[in-house]
């Protein structure tokens, strides 16, 4: 009977995949929190740098009914106050939702709040797609769960 060398054991295979698996994840978790960290630090600044008035461009952050990998969602949002528009009889401050932020600051070169909204924006995107993948994995975890599940009770 020959001798059957392995270069390298299941286990010890197992093992390096194992925690590559977890580095890659704790990589993907440290990089979503650092962009929602970042994320809070330019809500801030805008609302810093461009006080509550007509046409101000905040992001408004949001809980869903279930907490889900996205929570907060972030939305833009810009103030309105009717009564300096159209003449309108309405008084207080109001909020408009809107997908496309930079369309609606202005093109002044002194605008201090567009460079941060600009990031902003750009963060959002990255986000977005890391929580994307994060959901994929969730939805796997819960078929697992599911079939786990349906299988102890065969």
């Amino acid at each position: 009977m020959a001798n059957h060398r392995r270069k390298h054991a299941p286990k010890e295979m197992l093992a390096a995949t194992k925690l590559r698996r977890r580095t890659l994840l704790e990589e993907v978790l440290a990089k979503l929190d650092t962009l929602d960290d970042r994320l809070v630090v330019l809500d801030e600044a805008i609302r810093e740098v461009q006080p509550k008035t007509n046409g101000a461009i905040i992001m408004q952050f949001k809980m869903c009914q279930r907490v889900c990998m996205g929570c907060p969602h972030i939305e833009w949002v810009k103030w309105y106050d009717p009564s300096k528009q159209h003449k309108s009889r309405t008084k207080g401050w109001h909020r408009s939702v809107v997908t496309h932020p930079l369309r609606y600051t202005s093109s002044r070169v002194a605008n201090p709040a567009k460079s941060l909204i600009e990031e902003a924006v750009g963060l959002l995107t990255q986000r977005e797609k890391v929580i994307a993948r994060l959901k994929s994995l969730g939805a796997v975890a819960h078929h697992i769960t599911n079939a786990e599940s349906h299988h102890d009770h065969e």
